[in-house]
C-alpha cells in the first residue's frame, strides 16, 4: 500500500496533522467533521481545500478513533491561537510557521502544555530548549517580552490602586496611594541597567521586581530551571562512574544515531558524556 494511500485512507476517518520540513498543518476528508464529502484534503488552518505535496511529508499523526476529534479540535484552536497572536505581534509568515512548529514539536502536539502560557507572555520569542539550556539567544526580543510581562502586572496593579483611590475621601490617603502607584511604575526604568549584562533566563528571575511578586510566569520560569539542575545533577552523578572510553563513544555514537527529536534529558546526557569523554581523555 502506497503512504499516499495510508494517508488518505486516515484523512477519510480522522483529523491527520501533516508533517513537513518546515511546518504542521492539519487536515482532513472526514465527513464527520465537513458535513460533506470532498476530494481534496481539507487544511483546517486556512478553511480551504488544497492537495497534499506528498513527497514533502515526512510524518503525519492521529489520535484514537473515540477521542480524536476532540483532541485535534483543542490543538487546531491552540494553533490557530498561535497565529492570531503571531499577527498581532505582526510577524512574518515564515516566522509564524516557524513558531508553531517548533511549539507542535516541544509540546508532544500541543498536548503537554505546561510551559505554553511563558511562551505566550514572551510573545513567542524563544523556544522550550533555550529555556532548558538556561541560555538567552533572542536578547532584544526576549527583552521586550519581559518588559511587556512586567507593564501588564504594572497596569494589573495600578488598576486595582486607581479603583481604590476612587473610594478615598482623605487627600493625604490620596496622595499614599500616588505615590505608591508611582512606585509601581518606576519598576520597569529600576532595572533597565541590569537588563545591559543579562545572559540567561535565571537572570531575568534574579532581577524581576519584588514589588510585582509573586509572579506566576517568573515563578514556573523559576520552577522550570531548578527542576532541569536535579535532572542535570542525577544524570551527571551518574555519568562520573564510567571509566571506560570506548563504552561512552559507544553511548555517544547510539544518541546521534537516534532517529527524529530527542529528549531534552537525552540532550543533556549528550553533552555530560562527551564532557566526560574529554575529561578522561585529558587524564592519559
Amino acid at each position: 500500500m502506497e503512504y499516499s494511500d495510508i494517508l488518505n485512507a486516515d484523512l477519510v476517518k480522522r483529523i491527520c496533522f501533516v508533517e513537513f520540513k518546515d511546518k504542521v498543518i492539519p487536515y482532513t476528508k472526514c465527513r464527520d467533521i465537513l458535513g460533506s464529502n470532498i476530494r481534496k484534503p481539507y487544511n483546517l488552518l486556512t478553511r480551504k481545500p488544497e492537495e497534499i505535496a506528498i513527497e514533502e511529508v515526512q510524518n503525519f499523526t492521529i489520535f484514537g478513533d473515540d477521542d480524536h476529534v476532540e483532541q485535534s479540535n483543542k490543538i487546531i484552536n491552540k494553533m490557530k491561537y498561535v497565529n492570531e497572536r503571531c499577527k498581532e505581534l505582526q510577524l512574518s509568515d515564515s516566522e509564524i510557521t516557524k513558531i508553531n512548529n517548533n511549539l507542535y514539536k516541544e509540546t508532544n502536539g500541543f498536548q503537554e502544555l505546561k510551559y505554553f502560557d511563558i511562551l505566550d507572555k514572551f510573545n513567542f520569542t524563544f523556544e522550550i530548549k533555550d529555556l532548558l539550556n538556561d541560555k538567552i539567544k533572542n536578547k532584544d526580543q526576549v527583552i521586550r517580552g519581559y518588559k511587556n510581562l512586567i507593564s501588564k502586572n504594572i497596569k494589573k496593579n495600578t488598576d486595582e490602586l486607581n479603583e481604590l483611590k476612587k473610594e478615598c475621601e482623605d487627600v493625604d490617603d490620596i496622595e499614599d496611594i500616588d505615590n505608591i502607584i508611582e512606585m509601581f511604575t518606576e519598576t520597569i526604568n529600576e532595572i533597565d541597567e541590569e537588563l545591559e549584562d543579562i545572559t540567561k533566563f535565571s537572570d531575568l528571575v534574579e532581577i524581576y521586581p519584588p514589588l510585582l511578586r509573586p509572579c506566576k510566569e517568573m515563578d514556573d520560569i523559576d520552577s522550570f530551571l531548578k527542576q532541569n539542575i536535579s535532572t542535570e545533577n542525577a544524570i551527571k552523578d551518574f555519568i562520573s562512574t564510567f571509566d571506560d572510553k570506548e563504552v561512552i563513544k559507544e553511548f555517544i555514537d547510539d544518541i546521534n544515531n537516534i532517529e527524529g527529536d530527542i529528549t531534552p534529558e537525552i540532550k543533556i546526557g549528550l553533552q555530560i558524556l562527551e564532557y566526560r569523554l574529554k575529561e578522561l581523555s585529558n587524564e592519559t
